[in-house]
């Protein structure tokens, strides 16, 4: 257990006296003078918000104070539910996409498949792609660094990316547009590093993000060749966005080329 506001080692983080749960004491740190670890007090939406604003603090709280090998199921169904909200946004912009371009949809195209298919190959890319990236950072920190706790790793990696389910606000609210979809990735990507560099404490972020760039470019390659190496093709953009200035369409395609996920290549 560590102090989430100096990373200082400490006994406890709490006094319990019994009758509730609430009948708790925040444990002071001997080093900085203040609460150990204050987000134990605080509800999953206050924690929520910090994991979104990257606070250091509330990474230390999650990485050391709480992620353990008995919760780390709780981790792994977290990941699921990130993987089933993949799922989701994709459908529902291919569906949205079918309305506003309906030449493209023929017989042969992706969303003329039947419902069970259309989702499966789906689940089938969002599993993939997140396979591939946890892979990629657990092997470059085992064979960079030498980090041998692969659990800690991934758990840092999953809770990092809860910002993954941000762009589920952006359907609700019709707001959805590519340039959203790669930001909400390069956002993931610089929580990632945040979230691993706090867990290996003295290893530069600067390693750190070559880790990261690294994977999500191979994580982009996989994807990349899934496309197009499988019958459903059709799942690609039907052209480019009028809307759009050549400079901001090269733009984007920078950024894509190394954050190119299932949902940023629909």
């Amino acid at each position: 257990m560590k102090c989430v506001e100096c990373n200082a080692t400490v006994d406890s983080l709490y006094t319990d006296y019994g009758r509730g749960t609430s009948n708790i004491r925040l444990a002071q740190c001997k080093n900085c003078k203040q609460f150990a670890d204050k987000y134990i007090e605080l509800d999953f939406v206050l924690i929520s918000i910090d994991v979104i604003l990257m606070k250091p603090q509330v990474y230390r709280h999650l990485l050391f104070n709480s992620l353990s090998a008995r919760n780390f199921r709780n981790v792994i169904n977290f990941s699921i539910l990130i993987v089933l909200f993949d799922v989701f946004l994709i459908w529902s912009r291919l569906e949205k996409r079918a309305a506003i371009f309906p030449n493209t949809t023929t017989e042969n195209s992706f969303i003329s498949l039947p419902i069970v298919r259309q989702y499966l190959y789906l689940l089938l890319l969002c599993l993939v792609e997140t396979a591939t990236y946890q892979t990629s950072i657990l092997t470059l920190m085992y064979g960079l660094i030498g980090w041998k706790h692969w659990t800690s790793a991934s758990g840092s990696v999953i809770l990092s990316s809860s910002t993954k389910m941000l762009p589920v606000f952006m359907v609700i609210w019709d707001y959805d547009i590519p340039a959203a979809a790669i930001i909400v990735e390069w956002v993931v990507l610089f929580s990632n590093m945040e979230a691993l560099s706090i867990l290996t404490g003295k290893v530069r972020f600067t390693k750190i993000g070559m880790i990261v760039l690294l994977s999500s470019i191979l994580r982009s390659l996989v994807v990349y060749f899934f496309l197009h190496h499988t019958a459903l093709k059709t799942i690609q953009q039907p052209g480019t966005c009028e809307s759009f200035v050549n400079y901001k369409q090269l733009l984007l395609q920078s950024f894509e080329k190394i954050t190119l996920t299932a949902q940023t290549a629909i």
